[in-house]
């Protein structure tokens, strides 16, 4: 399973990391991801549980599990991989999820 997630890690151009399991194994992979130079977009239920070093910074989106936040949520993320993809054209547009 591990060799499985770095490989995904290795092969995205993008990550987006949601904080709201409170899951240790998110914070490594975060890390991983980080440690190889990857992009990121971070998502969460609820903005206390971000690591305090990224809450100064405003750099996550905060979202609920309502219809109308979710659609909000994937036009956020879908505005961020687009910038993304004006600045850096090689991002690839295949999700994987780990």
């Amino acid at each position: 399973m591990v060799q499985s997630i770095w490989r995904s890690i290795q092969r995205a151009e993008i990550i987006v990391v949601d904080f709201s399991a409170q899951s240790v194994n998110v914070g490594i992979q975060l890390g991983w991801a980080m440690g190889v130079g990857k992009r990121v977009i971070f998502i969460t239920q609820d903005e206390k549980i971000v690591p305090t070093d990224l809450r100064g910074m405003n750099l996550y989106l905060v979202y609920s599990e309502s219809f109308f936040d979710m659609q909000r949520l994937v036009s956020e993320v879908t505005q961020q991989l687009r910038r993304c993809a004006r600045r850096w054209p090689r991002c690839r547009t295949t999700a994987t999820t780990l």
